[in-house]
């Protein structure tokens, strides 16, 4: 499978010797269907986009104004405004108001027309891991949201730490500048190759290979992989290039533990305490973004496996057919591409705790297979007939009514039971209030630090509108809102005029208690935010759903409960 885009081939790269030259920051991708042109914006006064002739991209849409965004190179930047157009334009999912300063990576959109920043500037040649992991999951998602394609090759290297240094940097040396090289572990290298395909990013495996045994006393291997051929979870995509089997994919997750201010929180956290002495399997339930994920992370911390491997599979984002090769392995040969044997996520967690997360999205096939290795404790890799036996605690998460599931043929009623002999329930944050300030100042004194800035203090009316606010996205829209309003503060106290919109009429509120039935006041509060959401991203539902920190599926059913679809 060659490149998807062939105004990348010939403007961003060089292909006849090999080379990945560096791409300008002033470069930009204009697409729209399936026409694609790179763009150096040095080359021209401004790039216009628009229906008017004159335009520098020309797009024969009603959707698109004659004159309807502009793009320009002036003080040493890239710039983006709308030019008044009928429909506006957005960056990065959000409405774009005035001029507005452009990064590598920034995605435009006008109507259908949709524009990326290919160019950035990097300050080092070889970045380190969290660098690394927090790109490769911006970029998989980025790849996903607009169906773009991302290759990915690791490059595992032995020989002294000076030698492998030298071959890193000759590999980066030939990179574009809108890839990625990482140090994901000591000898083993992580390259991002973004608007690649499998086919592009196999060729390069080999060449990183070859240049990095150029190096006197290096040996090198690569792998290829891609986004959407190989997957689209970063867990599956580095285990893919860099093996599974060598070390866990994921170690004990360095999140918060879980907060637990609320009496029913506690009670919880207790409770998942008991449950991690064994080695029972645990069913942990709950809203999307309440904390579940949290939940599991604190059982393994809290079970006698706490030193062996934790390790998180999102059955939502492995696509079905890799599922098998994924979860139990496979054996060398097993199909096209398979040119060495590959123990899967099951076997990689041995000794230690397996979460299958979103696991009420596994296809009924896979739930058979899956209920087999609960009972039996054993795997077959694909390709192969020997049984393994495999020591592993399991926890599976889910937000959806499994009980609702199995009534209507979509889960297995035994797998089910065998599941959910131990089943814990995280409450929504809205049930949670006392832990509302405390997990806000703990958002906010990590957002400061990044920043470099000392943790601001909490308004009384901040506080006051996050209490009467209903948390449809639960804690993960609460530190989005406080991420937010961290940024956006010139100040050393957060107030009302930090949080976005919604929150504005929430500061002076009355209390739910003494102003009506809770149920009908968080219900008329979340369908008002759900319009204002959709109203913000100009009815687009994904980024909505962004907006609100839910999943695109959680705002689709709240869309139909309100009548809003």
């Amino acid at each position: 499978m060659g490149s998807s885009d062939p105004a990348l081939d010939g403007d961003a790269t060089r292909e006849d010797d090999g080379a990945y030259e560096a791409t300008t920051e002033t470069c930009v991708l204009v697409r729209l269907g399936a026409a694609r042109r790179v763009i150096e914006v040095r080359d021209h006064r401004e790039v216009v986009i628009g229906r008017s002739s004159e335009s520098t991209f020309v797009a024969d849409d009603d959707r698109v104004s004659r004159r309807h965004l502009r793009i320009r190179w002036h003080d040493g930047a890239l710039y983006a405004d709308d030019l008044g157009s009928r429909n506006g334009s957005t960056l990065n999912g959000r409405r774009l108001a005035g001029e507005r300063a452009l990064e590598a990576g920034d995605e435009l959109a006008a109507g259908p027309v949709r524009v990326t920043v290919c160019g950035r500037r990097r300050s080092a040649p070889i970045v380190d891991e969290g660098e690394l992991t927090a790109r490769l999951a911006a970029e998989v998602e980025r790849a996903v949201r607009f169906k773009r394609q991302l290759g990915v090759v690791g490059l595992s290297l032995r020989g002294s730490p000076n030698a492998i240094r030298e071959a890193g940097l000759r590999v980066a040396s030939r990179l574009r500048r809108i890839d990625l090289i990482g140090e994901y572990a000591p000898g083993e290298l992580l390259l991002l190759l973004p608007e690649s395909g499998l086919e592009k990013a196999a060729a390069f495996a080999d060449e990183a290979a070859a240049l990095a045994r150029g190096i006197a006393g290096v040996e090198a291997s690569a792998l290829a992989a891609a986004v959407p051929e190989t997957g689209a979870a970063p867990d599956v995509l580095i285990a893919a290039t860099l093996g599974a089997s060598a070390r866990p994919v994921a170690a004990a997750p360095a999140e918060p533990a879980l907060v637990a201010e609320d009496p029913a929180t506690r009670e919880l956290l207790e409770l998942a305490r008991r449950a991690a002495r064994s080695n029972a399997t645990v069913l942990v339930l709950g809203e999307t973004g309440s904390g579940k994920e949290l939940l599991a992370a604190e059982m393994h911390r809290a079970s006698a496996r706490a030193a062996g491997p934790y390790v998180r599979i999102n059955c939502a984002s492995l696509p079905e057919t890799l599922l098998d090769a994924e979860l139990f392995g496979h054996e060398r040969g097993a199909f096209t591409g398979a040119d060495r044997r590959r123990v899967g996520f099951i076997e990689t967690a041995a000794g230690g705790t397996l979460l299958l997360d979103e696991i009420g999205e596994l296809p009924l096939g896979m739930q058979a297979k899956l209920l087999r290795v609960l009972e039996e404790r054993k795997v077959t890799r694909v390709g192969g007939t020997e049984e393994i036996p495999v020591d592993v605690r399991f926890l599976a998460s889910t937000n959806r009514d499994l009980e609702r599931e199995v009534a209507r043929g979509a889960f297995r009623e035994d797998l089910y039971f065998r599941l959910s002999g131990i089943t814990l329930r995280v409450p929504p944050l809205r049930e949670r209030p006392r832990e509302l300030p405390v997990l806000a100042e703990q958002f906010a004194r990590g957002v400061a630090a990044t920043l470099g800035r000392p943790a601001p203090r909490l308004s009384p009316a901040l506080v006051a509108a996050l209490k009467h606010y209903p948390w449809p996205g639960n804690v993960r829209e609460l530190k989005n809102v406080i991420e937010r309003a961290v940024i956006l503060a010139d100040s050393s106290e957060l107030g009302v005029e930090h949080l976005p919109q919604r929150f504005a009429a929430l500061a002076a509120a009355p209390s739910p208690a003494r102003g009506g039935p809770m149920r009908e006041q968080v219900d008329e509060l979340e369908r008002r935010n759900l319009v204002e959401a959709l109203r913000e991203t100009a009815g687009n539902r994904t980024h909505a759903a962004r907006r609100l920190g839910i999943s695109r599926r959680a705002l689709i059913y709240k869309l139909k409960k309100y009548g809003l679809s």
